[in-house]
């Protein structure tokens, strides 16, 4: 993963793992990324190839405003959230290589602030060429 994102889980749960990061890049304290198909937030800094704990819950609610340019209209409650992983930015379209990470909460739409409310899956779907 080339670039930092931060978000903020606004319920954590009980799904915590420690886990190893294979993703080629330090990982922060509330960085999102995708570790195998697991969605994952670092809940400390993970150095690279290190192990350390993170938040896999299903369904929390996660607020960001690391978007992809151009890739951010999210108008519409239940919109897709896709994360690409080269830019560790969120984006509203599937892309080949993105993986689709979560659903837009809270009203549905970006705020006037320019960020997002998504629910957050485990499992990452990956975005594969016949499917956008």
């Amino acid at each position: 993963m080339a670039a930092l994102n931060g978000v903020y889980i606004q319920n954590a749960g009980a799904s915590s793992h420690r886990l190893y990061n294979g993703t080629g890049a330090i990982l922060y304290q509330g960085e999102l990324t995708v570790l195998g198909r697991l969605v994952a937030v670092a809940n400390e800094q993970v150095g690279i190839a290190a192990i350390g704990a993170f938040d896999t819950e299903d369904g929390a609610i996660v607020q960001t405003t690391d978007l992809e340019t151009s890739e951010d209209t999210f108008a519409t409650n239940g919109q897709n959230v896709y994360f690409n992983p080269a830019t560790g930015q969120f984006s509203d379209t599937a892309t080949v290589g993105y993986f689709l990470v979560g659903q837009l909460v809270a009203g549905g739409t970006k705020d006037s602030g320019g960020m997002i409310i998504f629910a957050k899956q485990r499992w990452a779907d990956a975005i594969e060429s016949d499917e956008t």
